[in-house]
């Protein structure tokens, strides 16, 4: 009896431990399947975060694309009527040896390839000439001179003086509100109110503001488009009226 206790107990021992054993190898197998998972885990995190950076570039290129985009479809900018020193130029070359007037150039009405129509200031060399504006069409050579192949005067006069109750000429052919409203009040209802102001030439104060204004009329093909000067006088109310019509007419 004694004995079949002692084999019992030796052979529960033994169970034991190998139980035990079982148990060890059974939680080395959860570890090693937990750093499995979790090094998983981080390799689908890292995949995550290359895509999020592969996306960003995408965002990026699709970004450049559309500011390319916007940059294309931007309108051009309005042709300026300021003289530019090649015009200046021209006019050097077209009026070189001439000795009958001197002109000089006030604004571009119309460019296109190598014509130019410009508003000038014509002095004619003779004693106590007064100074007109006129039309001038100006062709450039495909040599790089130039020559005037049209004028259209006017009776328009391009005098100014510094001095109280003068004409005045502006630092900017650009009509300011004041000179604006008084055009559209003037020409209101009267046979010139399909012109549009071009330049401001000059002003005058008065009992009230004398207006000399470059207009031009209301079409969508400027090659027939007419120009007149029209002097416009605002008293220091709010009415303004045309006193003078100066129209540009070629030579005979």
């Amino acid at each position: 009896m004694v004995m079949k206790k002692m084999l019992s107990i030796v052979i529960s021992a033994m169970l034991g431990v190998s139980g035990g054993g079982a148990k060890g190898v059974g939680a080395k197998k959860v570890d090693i399947d937990n750093k499995t998972q979790i090094s998983q885990v981080d390799k689908k995190s890292e995949i995550k975060k290359d895509e999020g950076k592969s996306s960003d570039k995408v965002k990026q290129v699709d970004n450049t694309k559309s500011e390319t985009k916007n940059t294309s479809d931007e309108k051009p900018k309005t042709a300026s009527i300021t003289v530019s020193n090649k015009l200046k130029s021209l006019f050097e070359k077209a009026t070189y040896g001439m000795t009958g007037a001197v002109y000089t150039p006030v604004a571009v009405l119309k460019s296109s390839n190598s014509s130019y129509l410009v508003l000038c200031k014509v002095q004619m060399v003779v004693p106590n000439a007064t100074p007109t504006y006129a039309l001038v069409s100006l062709n450039e050579k495909t040599n790089g001179n130039a020559e005037i192949t049209e004028v259209k005067d006017s009776k328009a006069e391009a005098v100014f003086v510094d001095a109280p109750g003068g004409w005045r000429e502006v630092n900017s052919l650009t009509l300011d509100k004041e000179a604006k409203a008084a055009f559209d009040t003037a020409v209101k209802y009267s046979k010139y109110e399909k012109y549009s102001p071009v330049a401001l030439l000059g002003q005058q104060v008065v009992s009230g503001m004398n207006y000399q204004i470059l207009a031009r009329t209301n079409q969508s093909d400027t090659k027939t488009s007419k120009y007149l000067i029209l002097q416009i006088y605002q008293p220091l109310s709010n009415t303004a009226e045309i006193t003078e019509v100066y129209e540009f007419k070629a030579e005979k």
